[in-house]
């Protein structure tokens, strides 16, 4: 990029403010979104078509008292904003949108158009009050209905549920990833469609609201609770379905996918409760943010300066709980409950034997001990392909 090139920003910019420091610049064609600081921001509104970068360097130190150099213009143009979209010529070298690297084997099920039909029907219940009475009550439903049934999961039989389990859990993170696109819509930003793929060996659903970046930070938090508050609503309903028919099969069904729900609020894996947190903090990688500061500590030991702040110090305590949570499962598999991992093979032969004589009387406490060895498994392999990427390096 030449000194006398004259950058012109792309039609479809679009900025919002991230924090007092930083913003977030997209690009709608292109559906990248990338977080900016200041002098960024600042340097960026220079562009107007008509200044060359020279001149672009000698307005933006003057304006703001810095002291940078053309040539550092144009590498942040040229390696950094033009692979985004971000600038007019530069379509052969744009980046390609990727879906997020933890999503395995995604695939759309309903398009843009589709979702935008159903939302609509759904905004009544981001009314502020009707959104309260109806948590309230359904949360009243589910509480009710687990204490009267906590013994119900011993005796859960797959024959007999299995297609029930099934129909409402996919019905549920359908809806789940509906109440995602609704908050979205529902705040006038445009969504994409929703998919379904694999993370952790697990299938899940999955909403295209890249788009809330453009939103507020307290409407971001209400868009990420939203699958949890459409899941809410559809468990209280089918638990009222399951108690009216009499129905065991139903209830437990119903609660077993409410606890799963509320798992999505944990946030130390890639679900609603990991975005709630990277929202409050307006940090938006958060899982890398936070390892970077493990990563100071070792620099700080070899003798370089740490300045850290207060959201700093809770990333560093973020890196440490999750670590000690990992830790904590491996424990837990290794020390505990060894048999998790040394009976596993035995235990895949033979669920697979009792499936295939026709015998389906499996409890979901011995599914669960399935998954840890599962779980654990594919924890390996990840990290030693993360080792051998850095090796390669």
């Amino acid at each position: 990029m030449e000194l006398n090139y004259i950058p012109e920003l792309s039609d479809e910019l679009e900025f919002s403010k991230l924090s007092n420091s930083s913003y977030i610049v997209s690009s709608a064609q292109e559906k990248h979104y990338v977080k900016i600081n200041q002098d960024t921001y600042n340097l960026i509104l220079l562009i107007d078509g008509e200044k060359s970068l020279t001149e672009i360097c000698v307005d933006f130190n003057q304006k703001y008292q810095r002291e940078i150099n053309p040539n550092t213009i144009a590498n942040l143009l040229n390696n950094s904003l033009a692979q985004y979209g971000f600038l007019k010529g530069f379509a052969e070298s744009i980046k390609p949108y990727q879906k997020p690297s933890y999503l395995k084997l995604s695939y759309q099920i309903l398009n843009e158009n589709a979702v935008s039909k159903s939302v609509k029907f759904f905004h009544f219940l981001f009314d502020k009050w009707i959104g309260i009475l109806l948590v309230g009550f359904s949360l009243s439903i589910v509480a009710i209905s687990l204490f009267s049934n906590l013994n119900l999961y011993q005796n859960f039989n797959l024959a007999e549920s299995a297609l029930v389990f099934i129909s409402f859990a996919t019905m549920s993170l359908l809806f789940h990833e509906l109440g995602h696109a609704t908050a979205t819509s529902y705040f006038g930003i445009n969504h994409g469609g929703i998919g379904i793929g694999f993370y952790l060996l697990t299938p899940v659903f999955y909403a295209d609201v890249t788009g809330v970046w453009h939103l507020p930070k307290h409407k971001r938090i209400i868009v990420n609770l939203a699958g949890v508050y459409f899941e809410l609503l559809f468990c209280s309903l089918v638990i009222l379905c399951g108690t009216l028919l009499n129905s065991n099969s139903i209830v437990i069904v119903s609660i077993t996918i409410f606890a799963r729900t509320l798992f999505n609020l944990n946030p130390f894996l890639r679900s609603d409760g990991y975005w709630i947190l990277a929202d409050l903090l307006e940090v938006p990688n958060l899982m890398t943010n936070s390892s970077q500061k493990l990563n100071d500590v070792g620099k700080l030991i070899l003798g370089e300066p740490l300045i850290w702040n207060s959201k700093d110090f809770f990333l560093f305590i973020y890196a440490i709980l999750s670590h000690l949570v990992l830790a904590l499962f491996l424990f837990y598999v290794l020390f505990v409950n060894q048999d998790s991992i040394l009976l596993f093979p035995n235990r895949i032969v033979s669920l697979f034997i009792n499936l295939q004589k026709g015998n389906f009387n499996v409890s979901f406490m011995s599914i669960f001990e399935l998954l840890i060895p599962i779980t654990l498994i594919f924890l390996a392999v990840r990290n030693v392909k993360s080792y051998v990427k850095i090796l390669m390096k």
